[in-house]
């Protein structure tokens, strides 16, 4: 079974499990990284994901698959929360995600850029236009690496002490935005800093808008 079509088919398989337990399957991925395969399912709610979302959702995924056997070589199963920085990549995503401020990256430089961020203003089958500090930039889907929601956050301040580096950030939010989906976000960057930086600690200030 090809790639792609291990992907439709967990979806089917998925798809109903998460709508049973008031969740909204987001993507489904199967990734190989180093010798090993990966299938990552990736959920979503209003409220935002907890481990307990990502739990309640792996144990049946888990039994179903064991039962249909859709994928004959060995893999890891990963059940996550689609981010608020998560990819956009069906049609339904960009749909959902006119108005919203993203993310784009482009394969290769095109007239000397390769990453754009603004409002998505439009989007087709070809190509998406983004609003740019009140202008319209369009970019075709086929030139581009990926386009990802995005939240803005400003670095405030760093400071060293022993062998610990402190980074202080400030994130804005919406008014709408849930205490998970804040917290979820948080998690996130804390992540990724300690990836660039293994000896920081991250502290994070929050405002509404």
């Amino acid at each position: 079974m090809s790639k792609s079509s291990i992907i439709e088919t967990v979806w089917k398989l998925a798809e109903p499990i998460a709508e049973e337990l008031g969740l909204k399957l987001w993507d489904v991925r199967f990734e190989k990284e180093g010798a090993s395969w990966y299938l990552r399912i990736f959920i979503d709610h209003p409220d935002g994901i907890d481990i307990e979302d990502c739990e309640a959702m792996t144990r049946p995924v888990n039994e179903i698959l064991d039962q249909t056997d859709p994928i004959s070589q060995a893999y890891v199963l990963e059940v996550g929360s689609a981010g608020l920085e998560r990819e956009l990549n069906r049609t339904w995503h960009f749909d959902a995600s006119i108005g919203e401020l993203v993310r784009a990256r482009a394969i290769r430089p095109i007239d000397g850029e390769r990453e754009w961020i603004g409002v998505l203003h439009a989007w087709e089958k070809e190509q998406i236009t983004l609003e740019i500090e009140g202008t319209l930039r369009t970019l075709p889907l086929a030139d581009l690496a990926f386009v990802k929601r995005y939240e803005e956050f400003e670095f405030l301040s760093s400071r060293i002490s022993g062998e610990t580096v402190f980074i202080d950030l400030r994130i804005k939010f919406r008014d709408d935005t849930s205490y998970v989906q804040i917290k979820e976000l948080c998690r996130e960057i804390s992540i990724k800093m300690k990836k660039q930086i293994p000896q920081s600690r991250v502290s994070i200030v929050i405002n509404g808008e």
